[in-house]
């Protein structure tokens, strides 16, 4: 079937560099269109035409068939495609003579209108995808500065703090996983052990010791191989972690020590509080578990219980009088409030154990004078300390001057476990029942 005349064609204009603007063009444009279409072309196929200083234009038949167009025959234009005219167009390609679409906006160059940027002329930088989707893009004129002094341009927003960085803020020792990350907020997250430098282990563990004048923490972080660990709560329960500068309690004074013991439990305390675990609180050791505690650190005195008790009052004095408010204060006052009452239950039991052990150290002295060796050497023994037995361990008796004669013959006794520590003797009975609990 063949049409000689009405014909519907579509105009394609998409190719186009430039586009007509008012009337009069698009009249001119269709005439030298119309001239150059004259003839016979196959309909499904469009027809190609150069027109200065349009550009390329397409034509598409709209008709099935071959169709042939005369110089006079009626032309109908079904639709005209144009390119999309662009809302926000790139400042930068404006300049440039282009007409890009401006899909992106720089939030430092003031007006929306003069803010638009195509991806082409925006800065991405690693990491500029925010948490909650958003991008942080900006134009190349307020390209980030780097935040550390340096005023380098930026190459990277910081992870963790999203602080814009410059290559030299990456961490030297940070592996590609966490490139992301600024070299302070790289060793605060994966902080280095500060024992060694050639230790590579990760500081996992902070020092615990608080400084009894400013009420600080001690900054340093440790790892779990060089960290030493203050066991004072036996076995419920870590000891106090301490660094290589705080690790030695006998260079500590008495006020000190109790300062530590007591802060250190705060210190616990606030964390399990943290965590949503006051079910674990822990509460200070008694005053037996004190002098014990105190017996590890100062091997060469004995101190009576009486003198941990007023130790803990004058620091209960000191808080509330204090000048510094330190964040564990309110803690340690607590702490030292629920001990007050604790406190006297332990001297009378301290009293009642230490009788039981003058005792049983008449008893030892009696043994000694009904054997061989002379009552002037069993006169020499003194009472050190009495643990009475409980359900994990046996009875602890620890004396005195125990001549070397008499502590060889209590090391042959069936039933008795003796052990010497310079002057002193701790005595233990029923061998048996030390697997149930330390002797200490």
């Amino acid at each position: 079937m063949t049409h000689s005349t009405d014909a519907e064609i579509l105009v394609d204009l998409r190719a186009c560099s430039e586009r007509p603007q008012d009337s009069a063009q698009w009249i001119e444009l269709w005439e030298r269109l119309h001239a150059r279409l004259v003839g016979p072309f196959p309909t499904g196929e469009s027809a190609a035409v150069q027109l200065k200083p349009y550009g390329l234009v397409r034509v598409q038949p709209m008709m099935h068939g071959t169709l042939t167009l005369a110089r006079d025959a009626l032309v109908s234009v079904h639709s005209v495609l144009e390119p999309p005219a662009a809302l926000f167009r790139c400042r930068v390609c404006t300049q440039q003579g282009k007409t890009d679409l401006g899909s992106l906006w720089c939030p430092f160059c003031g007006p929306a209108s003069e803010a638009r940027i195509c991806a082409a002329h925006a800065v991405f930088l690693d990491g500029c995808l925010r948490r909650d989707g958003s991008l942080r893009v900006t134009c190349d004129r307020h390209r980030p500065r780097c935040l550390c002094g340096c005023d380098q341009p930026a190459a990277f927003y910081c992870s963790e703090c999203g602080t814009p960085s410059c290559e030299d803020q990456r961490s030297a020792t940070a592996t590609q996983r966490h490139r992301s990350l600024c070299s302070a907020c790289y060793e605060k997250k994966y902080p280095a052990c500060s024992f060694d430098v050639a230790c590579r282990l990760l500081g996992v563990l902070r020092c615990e010791y608080i400084d009894r004048v400013t009420a600080k923490r001690c900054v340093k972080r440790i790892c779990p191989e060089h960290a030493w660990r203050w066991q004072i709560y036996g076995d419920r329960e870590p000891g106090l972690v301490h660094c290589q500068d705080h690790r030695d309690p006998s260079r500590w004074d008495n006020a000190d020590a109790i300062y530590q013991l007591v802060a250190g439990t705060a210190l616990r305390n606030s964390r399990l509080r943290n965590r949503n675990l006051r079910e674990h609180w822990i509460n200070l050791p008694n005053l037996q578990t004190v002098g014990w505690i105190f017996r590890q650190i100062r091997s060469e005195v004995r101190y009576p219980l009486t003198a941990f008790d007023a130790w803990f009052a004058r620091l209960h004095q000191d808080l509330v009088r204090s000048q510094i408010r330190g964040r564990l204060h309110p803690q340690m006052l607590r702490l030292l409030q629920c001990n007050e009452a604790q406190r006297p239950r332990d001297l009378r039991a301290d009293e009642r154990d230490q009788k039981a052990g003058e005792e049983l150290c008449d008893e030892l002295r009696a043994i000694l004078r009904s054997t061989r060796w002379a009552s002037a050497s069993a006169t020499q023994i003194r009472l050190v300390d009495y643990r009475p037995a409980n359900p994990k361990r046996a009875a602890v008796l620890v004396v005195r001057d125990l001549p070397r004669d008499a502590f060889e013959q209590l090391l042959s006794a069936r039933n008795i476990y003796a052990r010497r520590t310079g002057h002193e003797v701790r005595i233990i009975a029923e061998k048996r029942r030390l697997a149930d609990g330390n002797d200490g």
